[in-house]
């Protein structure tokens, strides 16, 4: 798909006098394509954008809290730890300042990122805590089964990388794949027999 040709489509329909939710849309629009596109430096420079035009803003609660997320994940990407923790707990900071955004969905992701981000500022402590916390949550959504396959992942990733676990990343990695496959989710099945064959290979060392 032609990106630019799209992109220039889009333009016409947004000006300075346009709305903040209209201006906002197109910028994390295209720090999102940015960001797909691994051009990170670009991206942060619209996140940062889109935060002078969001905070304290409470119409604009849910769209920054976007932001934080998708700014601290491309931080990790960037290699800038301190500044994606920092994202991160600002985050966390939006959900307990807004009632309507405590929510299962953003609490999960909260705990999600949260945990990745301690991983990368070498914290095992708080990583495995916001672990457990993201548990808790998925076990408590109707849908849960590709909440806990995203979780045990990360589970897996934490003992295998970060606590060195061999045994306790193999008993994760086998729960995800567990239920990857009681939902017949292919991506997931190829992602976690990945994740199993790597263990393994650890263990058989």
């Amino acid at each position: 798909y032609d990106f630019k040709n799209y992109l220039k489509r889009i333009s016409l329909f947004v000006s300075n006098d346009s709305s903040i939710e209209i201006k906002s849309k197109y910028k994390l629009l295209l720090a999102d394509i940015h960001q797909k596109n691994k051009n990170y430096n670009l991206a942060e420079l619209f996140f940062k954008k889109l935060i002078d035009m969001l905070e304290n803003r409470e119409e604009g609660a849910m769209r920054l809290a976007n932001v934080y997320h998708r700014y601290s994940l491309n931080s990790l990407y960037l290699g800038k730890h301190k500044k994606a923790l920092s994202l991160a707990l600002k985050l966390e900071s939006l959900i307990s300042k807004y009632s309507f955004l405590d929510t299962p969905t953003y609490n999960f992701r909260k705990s999600i990122l949260l945990s990745r981000v301690y991983m990368n500022n070498n914290n095992n402590d708080k990583a495995i805590y916001y672990l457990n916390v993201g548990e808790k949550v998925a076990k408590n959504f109707y849908q849960k089964h590709l909440h806990l396959v995203t979780l045990y992942n990360l589970y897996t990733l934490f003992y295998f990388q970060y606590l060195k676990d061999y045994k306790i990343a193999l008993n994760y990695a086998n729960k995800a794949l567990k239920i990857a496959i009681s939902v017949q989710n292919s991506y997931y099945v190829k992602y976690c027999k990945k994740n199993i064959l790597a263990v393994k290979n650890k263990l058989n060392k």
